[in-house]
């Protein structure tokens, strides 16, 4: 795929933080990758406050209360390395991966394991292409983590034996609680996966046959958002003086990420001229 993309997309609820409580934003999410760039489009709704006083610490951040461009906005990164998915960029199975940023790039799950012991226990160990750029003790649930980046990543090699593989790895990882049966935001029913305790506990939710993930909760948003995020609703004509937001201390969460469809294969990347 040297010259082809795949296109996912997605339902996306995002949660902006670092101004007090967070600032929701739905939105629809287009992304095209390939083993060398990720872009992403995406086409906001206006943000969601749950009070007059977040509103008015929003605006008075310099913040907008609708998108200041024209619909969609888009962004487009090159797949350095960093933490996240992997890649092969030399196209052979055997060639060492390497780790690209959260949401960049395509991961290769051919040659995982479709045993769900022998899946779990790589996503525990994170030994050479189970790593998926979550180094051991970096996080609390590093083998959850890693779970949630296969699920949430373009993949290359997927098979059904594998997507039900994952599902049945998921809850012999150390740590994870089953839910039991969840309803999604966009009405689908499968079934739930958390780890951790807490209203902001990352959740989960896959359809009980196949595998599919359907929903994932409370999960990092990944750099490309942030960078469209920021396009879309920082004020470049805001005074300074009067801004008092510390664009290093603001989060982006998914507090809802729904697929929608499947994954396709497509020739070029959108044709307008995103920033790389």
């Amino acid at each position: 795929m040297a010259h082809q993309y795949l296109l996912t997309q997605a339902d996306v609820t995002i949660a902006v933080g670092g101004l007090g409580s967070a600032v929701t934003i739905p939105a629809l999410a287009q992304q095209w990758t390939s083993q060398g760039v990720t872009c992403l489009e995406v086409a906001f709704g206006a943000p969601e406050f749950a009070s007059v006083s977040q509103r008015s610490a929003w605006v008075g951040s310099g913040l907008s209360v609708s998108p200041l461009k024209a619909q969609p906005q888009g962004f487009c990164s090159q797949n350095i390395l960093g933490g996240g998915a992997f890649e092969r960029p030399s196209g052979s199975p055997t060639h060492s991966p390497g780790v690209l940023p959260l949401g960049l790039g395509v991961v290769d799950v051919g040659a995982l394991p479709t045993d769900p012991s022998t899946l779990a226990r790589g996503l525990e160990s994170g030994s050479g292409p189970m790593e998926l750029g979550v180094a051991p003790g970096s996080v609390g649930d590093a083998a959850f983590e890693r779970a949630l980046i296969l699920l949430r990543s373009p993949k290359l090699g997927e098979t059904t034996a594998f997507q039900r593989a994952l599902l049945r790895a998921i809850p012999l990882l150390h740590g994870v609680v089953r839910l039991g049966g969840q309803r999604t935001a966009l009405g689908d029913e499968g079934v739930g996966f958390t780890t951790g305790r807490g209203p902001g506990r990352p959740v989960v939710v896959l359809d009980a046959r196949t595998g599919k993930l359907l929903e994932a909760k409370n999960v990092a948003a990944g750099t490309l958002y942030f960078s469209v995020v920021a396009l879309s609703f920082w004020n470049p004509y805001a005074k300074i003086n009067k801004s008092n937001l510390d664009p290093g201390a603001v989060s982006l969460t998914m507090v809802g990420f729904n697929p929608l469809g499947k994954q396709s294969v497509v020739d070029n990347r959108p044709p307008y001229g995103f920033p790389m």
